[in-house]
């Protein structure tokens, strides 16, 4: 029988066999989707995952430059970011015509984040999204991953910890999980976890691929984010909704910021071509399947379907009730 890990419906289930297509290994596993909160999930977790996550894993890679703390650095980039959530400056605006916006700055206007809060980014891998915050005044940042080999220690005095959410005490202001939820196993006890580590009044971030869309409709078991065995459930706002209100925190946003990662790499996958294959196009864009017009198109594609809160990932914004 199987029973959703999220609702506990433990009624017929559509199943679906999909391979894993990111290092090629092509091994088999059978994913169901949930009739009554929509999660799509793997049946059976292997008992070792770290076959699949190799040292080629993206996310794990370390950084090419551990960068010292440099009092010019830091004083550029605040006022970069400064000026991208709205406080003007000169040094801000100039950086920006080159540079654009810091990529979490839209996060932390949303979520109302301060330099002085306390803020844990878990499963953050090498912790490279975590140094460019740090780096622009947020000096109460940290980040945890079970799955490095040890501890990371940055020069500038970031620190990325080999452990799991149930291992901190806490509390921190502000909570991020960019990708890791679909990683972990229980999802119920994790919710429980994070709360527990949320100050009273803070805030939880989590971004993650989403069932409830488009490109799960279109290529169900060669979607590429389904990504088997690593992605254990793919969430829709149902089951996601459903967790909070079990756990006692509120979503306030949704916002999908898919991209046409969701269509070239399915189609690949359709193809039988894995994400690192020398054809594909991670690995060669001009030697690939796609022409730069299937491209644009992808990316046009792309915005509408976040426009119609139909594409295929979204960022999920909660605070405690």
């Amino acid at each position: 029988m199987l029973v959703c890990k999220v609702c506990s419906d433990d009624s017929e289930k559509k199943t679906y066999i999909a391979r894993e297509m990111m290092f090629g290994t092509r091994d088999e596993f059978l994913y169901f989707e949930c009739p009554s909160c929509g999660c799509v999930q793997i049946a059976k977790i292997p008992e070792d995952m770290s076959t699949y996550y190799s040292d080629n894993y993206y996310s794990h890679k370390k950084p090419k430059h551990d960068k010292t703390a440099n009092p010019l650095r830091k004083f550029y980039k605040k006022r970069w970011y400064l000026h991208s959530i709205g406080k003007k400056n000169i040094i801000g605006a100039l950086r920006a015509h080159f540079r654009g916006v810091p990529e979490f700055s839209e996060w932390f206007q949303k979520l109302g984040i301060n330099f002085n809060d306390s803020i844990l980014d878990v499963g953050c891998g090498s912790g490279l999204l975590m140094s460019k915050i740090w780096q622009s005044g947020f000096e109460k940042a940290h980040g945890i991953d079970p799955f490095l080999p040890e501890d990371i220690c940055y020069k500038e005095g970031l620190h990325i910890e080999k452990c799991d959410v149930s291992d901190l005490s806490g509390p921190y202001d502000c909570i991020m999980l960019h990708h890791s939820f679909e990683h972990m196993p229980d999802p119920v006890e994790t919710f429980k976890q994070l709360y527990r580590l949320l100050t009273h009044e803070g805030k939880l971030l989590i971004r993650i691929p989403v069932a409830d869309s488009f490109a799960w409709r279109k290529y169900r078991e060669n979607w590429v984010q389904l990504d088997p065995p690593r992605h254990f459930f793919l969430h829709t706002e149902k089951s996601m909704k459903f967790l909070a209100s079990k756990i006692g925190l509120e979503i306030t946003n949704i916002v999908y910021d898919s991209f046409d990662f969701q269509f070239w790499g399915s189609e690949e996958y359709r193809k039988g071509i894995s994400r690192y294959a020398e054809n594909s196009y991670t690995v060669n864009s001009k030697g690939s399947i796609f022409s730069e017009a299937d491209i644009k198109g992808f990316r046009k594609r792309a915005e509408q379907l976040n426009a119609e809160k139909d594409g295929d990932q979204a960022c999920y914004y909660f605070v405690k009730r």
